[in-house]
């Protein structure tokens, strides 16, 4: 089968919420800034690290209080990225069926290159074409600046994104791509706006969900 099949990393193929809380965590608590509760983080994760770090101080103590949080979780999280983060049910399996049956897979993430990069090494096979994380310089999502990447040396294959928060389904729209969003992720289904057709609760619904979406019918 021939097609392009573009993940999101956190909250879709990785549950990575307390391994980012924990380093999250130590880089506030070592400014004196009190740390977050799961839930919290769990709706302010999705748009990088930097922004989570500003959503997560009170404004009024200053960029450069926020750009030396931002270099301590950084720091904390690339020394031991895989902490409290574990591959979601049968993902493991998926990408392999996926990769096996011809399809092209690639992650598009908001999360540091360096980090994303040892994630997706230590806990899921290499069947992925390209890996784009969040790079200085450049554009994150939902700007498609990722997916353009992705394909740009690809020839034209049907292609489907998929991912877990409104940041995705708002990537997928800029991309002008199909979009499959799965229920396990990081987002209530109240918060993805607009309410993605194709919603899937297990590894197995998601696999037939790609498949009918590639087959263009």
């Amino acid at each position: 089968m021939n097609g392009l099949v573009i993940f999101d990393l956190d909250g879709t193929l990785l549950n990575t919420l307390e391994g980012i809380r924990h380093h999250l965590n130590a880089a506030l608590v070592a400014h004196g800034i009190e740390g977050i509760d799961p839930d919290t983080c769990r709706q302010r994760v999705g748009r990088g690290l930097r922004r989570l770090v500003e959503d997560s101080i009170d404004p009024g103590r200053g960029n450069q209080v926020i750009d030396l949080v931002v270099k301590d979780l950084v720091t904390s999280y690339r020394a031991n990225p895989t902490l409290h983060t574990k591959p979601y049910p049968g993902i493991v399996e998926l990408v392999q069926e996926l990769a096996a049956s011809g399809l092209t897979l690639a992650i598009a993430t908001n999360k540091d290159q360096e980090i994303s990069q040892a994630l997706v090494s230590h806990f899921l096979p290499p069947v992925f074409h390209r890996l784009v994380g969040a790079t200085k310089g450049f554009p994150q999502k939902p700007d498609p600046w990722m997916v353009n990447e992705i394909t740009k040396d690809l020839p034209p294959l049907p292609r489907v994104f998929v991912g877990d928060t409104e940041v995705d389904v708002e990537t997928a729209i800029a991309a002008n791509l199909p979009f499959a969003g799965v229920r396990w992720g990081f987002r209530s289904l109240d918060a993805l706006k607009p309410v993605p057709t194709y919603l899937s609760s297990t590894a197995l619904e998601l696999k037939n969900t790609i498949i009918y979406l590639l087959s263009g019918k």
